[in-house]
């Protein structure tokens, strides 16, 4: 008898593909999307998942109704994995993906009845593929070719996946920073890297500015442009993210907003929602520095205290008001700063 097997990835595309390629086994769609909004450390709690459905909603309108079920579709084939002689995970090196294999390595861990049984096919670069930004960007064939790689999860990897969860979802960051000193996160291939780079999300010390909004800002340098190709520059400059089109468009909606932005349209637009294409304005608009855009660049503004605030990093939330956790590159340490 063949073996039964739970296939577990994030993404529609990427579980198409294995659906086909093993279509006597499971495949187990994550739609999360941990990077945005509130996470907390039992982030399954009914309590907690009402309060993040609705920030979601009002951050991404995906309607309460949709995220509860998406996420009971979930629950219920995780669920099952001990029915299964063998569950794969797979996911890439970047931020979005290693934030949903931490916290379901995290509760996979706390069954032991799945002991030896979970798989981890994980990469960060593909021959001929410059920059690689996803296993999205594989045939059914190239992912097939992937599995023999894959490894048994440890142990040890087990224990970097519950530590990594419970500090990238505690209130102070200071504790993701203090693991990462300690390279206690070393024992899975990509993890370390990808909390770095959530670190230097929040707002450097020096100006304001988070990674992703310092490359946003940079990009935009040379001369207007739009939202589709500031994306794809972004998106090549640093791949590590993994941004999606509306994570993306939270940041642009952030840096176009508040008292003094960053960024100016040149027509109005309506910020991206779920389930809904762009519209035709907000694909032929474009961007532009604003000259307080052009002052922080220039290291004589600080960012952080214009933009529009009230976001979450991980299970930070920054405040509407009063001191921010800023990054400090220098002591490589996340500091609470007005």
């Amino acid at each position: 008898m063949n073996p039964r097997v739970l296939h577990i990835v994030n993404g529609d595309s990427v579980g198409d593909k294995l659906k086909n390629v093993y279509p006597e086994e499971t495949v187990l769609v994550w739609r999360e999307m941990l990077t945005d909004g509130p996470v907390a450390l039992r982030l399954e709690d009914p309590a907690f998942l009402q309060d993040r459905a609705r920030y979601l909603e009002e951050a991404f309108g995906i309607p309460v109704s949709t995220f509860l079920a998406g996420w009971e579709e979930q629950e219920t084939g995780l669920g099952r994995a001990e029915a299964y002689d063998e569950t794969v995970l797979w996911f890439e090196h970047d931020l979005f993906d290693q934030a949903i294999l931490v916290y379901l390595l995290a509760r996979l861990a706390a069954r032991p009845a799945l002991s030896g049984k979970l798989t981890l096919v994980t990469l960060n670069a593909y021959p001929g593929l410059t920059p690689f930004l996803g296993m999205g960007q594989l045939g059914a064939g190239q992912l097939a070719g992937l599995r023999p790689n894959g490894f048994a999860v440890t142990a040890a990897q087990l224990d970097a996946a519950r530590r990594a969860w419970a500090a990238f979802a505690a209130p102070d960051p200071r504790g993701l920073a203090s693991l990462l000193r300690q390279d206690a996160l070393g024992a899975l291939p990509y993890t370390a890297e990808a909390m770095r780079l959530h670190l230097q999300r929040f707002p450097a010390v020096r100006d304001g500015l988070g990674l992703a909004e310092r490359l946003t800002l940079e990009a935009l340098e040379p001369g207007p442009a739009a939202p589709a190709e500031l994306f794809r520059r972004v998106t090549e400059a640093e791949p590590g993210y993994g941004l999606g089109d509306l994570s993306y468009g939270a940041y642009l909606e952030r840096m176009s907003g508040g008292p003094a932005p960053l960024l100016s349209w040149d027509r109005p637009i309506a910020p991206l929602r779920f389930g809904s294409p762009p519209p035709a304005a907000f694909r032929e608009a474009k961007l532009a520095l604003t000259p307080r855009a052009r002052r922080v660049l220039a290291g004589v503004a600080d960012a952080a205290e214009t933009l529009a605030r009230g976001h979450w990093l991980g299970g930070v939330r920054q405040p509407a008001s009063g001191p921010l956790w800023r990054w400090d590159a220098d002591a490589e340490a996340p500091v609470l700063r007005p």
